[in-house]
């Protein structure tokens, strides 16, 4: 396997860096590491070297055995692992001096049996975790060298206590205009056409929501298991979009599939209230199951595919089947115009997923997650952005052509224009595209979804 490879740079010289990480005690290695080493004793230690033996535990992995570190001062500190399940695992850590402090790369050479077995049953999940455990090592050093409170890592396994709060962190409630806006513009579309009522909009709307909140648990369950949340974690140039409720301890596994399980069965109890009078809807909410399972699960997992094929899963989860569906609900019937709008709309759902990518597309290639970004890289990605926003701009430009809305339902074509602006101001960037540039075009992207479907929306609820 390639090494694993994690860099930081710690506001310090390179003296006090290099003291931080050979001398502690045990004490201090336990205080400073205690969510992930769970058991440190010296056995031997010397001005050049330090013998141990450990216990880790932490992204889905526990190993124990006992390591040997040699020491060049100021320059590198070799670990040999000599015990243990990692058993001839070698890791450099390699301190050099910069204008801001220090730079510490952390270097971990697996062994040559993780080619066997061991990586045909965990892949890049392994390297990917281990790379995680490291950005967090080195996190914690620099944080106490700066003086920096210490963040929380949590072992998965040993949740925390969660506020009821932490409930729209963990089912990520910021989507909720994702399927929100679909489903009111269906409904809209009908009572454009004189079919109406508002408490078959509220079940719709409330179903959809608990279906997106244990979507979304679900999708933190797969990535966790896929290793990308972890790749992201230890990549300083990407950042997480999921929730990290299964990565920093807010839940177990078997808690957030309770969880799913419930939220999934709210939505249910909605869809089968309506489905008394609207037989179709168990047929719209499969295909909305399916979709998700195909964007999602393993084995089909298209989002690991990629290639554009995630994003057909969300043009049609977020678009034909909820605008159809609330179309369906209310008018009992199913058209054309519908489908339309479906498409339009899932244009806009595709396009805020497409900008998702940016944020952690380096991370994405680590988990061999092919997201469009992952292949393209951030500037030919944007060039083809570029083209996925005008699309959808002219199709909100033809609403009053293909769904029968009023001439000025024409203005939402002009929501695309604050994603077109933020793709020009990444491409010259190229792959430097990350952090604010990236968070920018996801924020414009998710406002031209919402502002375009608002528009559409309300032409027809008025006309």
């Amino acid at each position: 396997m390639e090494p694993v490879e994690v860099s930081r740079e710690i506001a310090a010289p390179l003296e006090t860096v290099f003291a931080h990480f050979v001398s502690p005690t045990e004490r201090e290695r336990l205080d400073l590491h205690s969510e992930h080493v769970k058991t440190y004793k010296e056995l031997s230690r010397g001005e050049r070297h330090l013998a141990y033996e450990f216990v880790f535990q932490s992204y889905g992995f526990r190993f124990w055995g006992k390591a040997r570190e040699e020491f060049e001062p100021h320059r590198k500190t070799r670990i040999f692992v000599e015990e243990g399940p990692m058993k001839d695992a070698v890791v450099d850590l390699l301190f050099e001096s910069t204008p801001q402090g220090t730079l510490v790369r952390q270097v971990t050479q697996l062994p040559a049996r993780a080619e066997g077995p061991l990586g045909r049953l965990f892949g890049k999940q392994m390297t990917s975790r281990i790379k995680a455990l490291t950005a967090v090592h080195l996190d914690q050093h620099g944080r106490d060298i700066e003086g920096l409170a210490p963040k929380i890592y949590s072992t998965p396994g040993e949740t925390r206590a969660a506020a009821a709060m932490d409930f729209l962190r963990l089912v990520r409630a910021v989507s909720s205009p994702m399927i929100l806006f679909p489903l009111l513009a269906g409904a809209a579309l009908a009572a454009a056409e004189g079919a109406f009522t508002g408490t078959r909009l509220a079940l719709t709307l409330i179903g959809g929501l608990l279906a997106l909140f244990a979507g979304n648990l679900t999708n933190d369950i797969w990535d966790f298991g896929g290793g990308a949340d972890h790749a992201t974690l230890g990549s300083e140039e990407s950042h997480m979009t999921s929730s990290g409720s299964l990565l920093y301890g807010s839940l177990t596994l078997g808690q957030a599939w309770l969880a799913a399980a419930l939220l999934l069965a709210g939505a249910a109890a909605c869809g089968f209230s309506l489905a008394l009078h609207r037989p179709l809807v168990p047929l719209f909410a499969i295909l909305g199951v399916l979709s998700a399972l195909c964007y999602q699960a393993p084995a089909l997992r298209l989002s690991y595919k990629g290639r554009g094929l995630g994003e057909l899963c969300i043009w049609l989860a977020f678009g034909p089947i909820p605008v159809m569906g609330s179309y369906y609900v209310q008018s009992g019937t199913l058209s054309v115009k519908s489908f339309f709008l479906g498409s339009v709309a899932g244009l806009g759902a595709a396009l805020v997923l497409y900008c998702h990518h940016f944020l952690h597309w380096r991370s994405d290639r680590e988990a061999e997650k092919w997201s469009p970004i992952a292949v393209l890289g951030p500037q030919k990605g944007a060039r083809l952005g570029l083209a996925l926003a005008a699309l959808f701009a002219l199709a909100l430009l033809l609403s009053p052509g293909l769904y029968g809305a009023p001439i000025w339902a024409a203005l939402a074509a002009l929501a695309p224009l604050f994603v077109l602006r933020q793709f020009r101001r990444i491409l010259p960037l190229g792959d430097a595209a990350t952090a604010a540039p990236a968070w920018n075009l996801v924020q414009a992207a998710g406002l031209s979804f919402s502002l375009g479907l608002l528009v559409v929306s309300l032409s027809l609820f008025v006309r």
